[in-house]
């Protein structure tokens, strides 16, 4: 537990499920890409091993006492596992090189089989990282699993600008490539609670600034769905985030049936609260990129007390977060302050004075 604070994130968080008071506000920064910066390794030399990417979470929990760490298991995983060519950078975190399906008429020459526990090391690595967190730190703190959504999924497989096309002018094999991506993710949220991670679907290729309202109601709510209803009949929940703008498909998200809702720094928390709060709790939304990058004491408070004062009153409960994952190039000491804020703005009972007028 860290030393400024009262209660374990495992204590706040039962006190925060069950209505019970807590010392403070959870506090939750997204620490994807800065977690091997915090162990003093290259990003290469982190998702080299299971003992490492945990040993990055975990180094990350001591220094900063967040409420949750996580593992996560890679937005493009499912295409690496098939073939997409990935990047390899030694200071940054991979991104695709060549999507493996280049006609979205060969779908069914894939074997989406290989994106299975049983033939996936990536996914086996991830999932043991995600053990270790959990035996070494889960008596302090959840650990969750972070998996891809439909659609982000599916353009780990195949390009984005063919694939916004493929809406218009293959919406059948559109669908079948979705179909295939959301029956790999039920997997890969089975296998993580099945260990006892807690789940999170991230879909930033769902963006409202890439996808219209139609788009996302007929390609990726109803598998986002499909997803949420598997990981609820297996007594959990998700939460779910998608980057961007999200203002037009707030309400279809929520209707997904997720159990938190992670809110982007582009959206005003005081509109997603009064049009959802009422529904789930609500996560963000701090500038992770220019914010972070200035190191800058009084920023970083400032951003963290608007943030608080828009939603610290969401009917069904409010987490600071980042509205995404801090720049990879963030100064450390930016998390610091970040979480210092969250102590000080964040503590129960609640100051209204402290919090002042947005």
């Amino acid at each position: 537990m860290h030393k400024d604070d009262q209660m374990t994130p495992n204590e706040r968080a039962d006190a925060f499920i069950n209505g019970k008071p807590m010392d403070r506000l959870m506090i939750i920064p997204f620490l994807t890409n800065t977690a091997a910066r915090v162990l003093g390794i290259s990003f290469r030399e982190e998702r080299s091993s299971a003992r490492k990417m945990a040993d990055a979470q975990i180094a990350s929990y001591d220094r900063f006492g967040q409420d949750g760490i996580s593992i996560e298991y890679t937005l493009h995983g499912i295409g690496a596992a098939m073939g997409t060519k990935m990047t390899d950078p030694v200071h940054d975190v991979q991104a695709i090189e060549e999507q493996v399906l280049k006609d979205l008429e060969d779908l069914n020459t894939l074997d989406f089989s290989l994106a299975y526990v049983d033939k996936d090391p990536w996914l086996r690595q991830a999932l043991e990282a995600a053990s270790i967190c959990m035996r070494d730190r889960g008596d302090e703190v959840s650990v969750g699993f972070g998996i891809p959504g439909p659609f982000s999924a599916a353009n780990s497989i195949y390009p984005l600008e063919k694939l916004l096309k493929a809406t218009r002018k293959q919406p059948e094999l559109v669908h079948q490539l979705l179909r295939k991506c959301t029956d790999v993710i039920k997997h890969l949220a089975l296998e993580g609670l099945a260990i006892g991670a807690d789940i999170s679907i991230g879909d930033p290729v769902a963006s409202g600034t890439i996808l219209s309202v139609k788009q996302y109601r007929e390609f990726v709510k109803p598998y986002t769905a499909e997803i949420n209803q598997a990981v609820i009949d297996a007594g959990s929940s998700c939460t779910y985030h998608i980057c961007g703008d999200t203002s037009s498909i707030v309400m279809d998200m929520i209707e997904t049936g997720c159990g938190v809702l992670s809110v982007d720094n582009t959206m005003d928390m005081e509109v997603v609260t009064k049009q959802v709060g009422h529904l789930v709790p609500i996560i963000g939304n701090v500038d992770p990129v220019g914010v972070f990058q200035s190191a800058n004491r009084e920023e970083i408070f400032e951003a963290t007390r608007v943030a608080v004062a828009k939603s610290y009153d969401n009917p069904m409960g409010y987490m600071i977060a980042t509205g995404c994952d801090i720049a990879g190039n963030a100064p450390l000491e930016s998390v610091d302050l970040f979480m210092e804020a969250g102590r000080y703005y964040g503590k129960m009972p609640l100051d209204s004075k402290l919090i002042g007028k947005i």
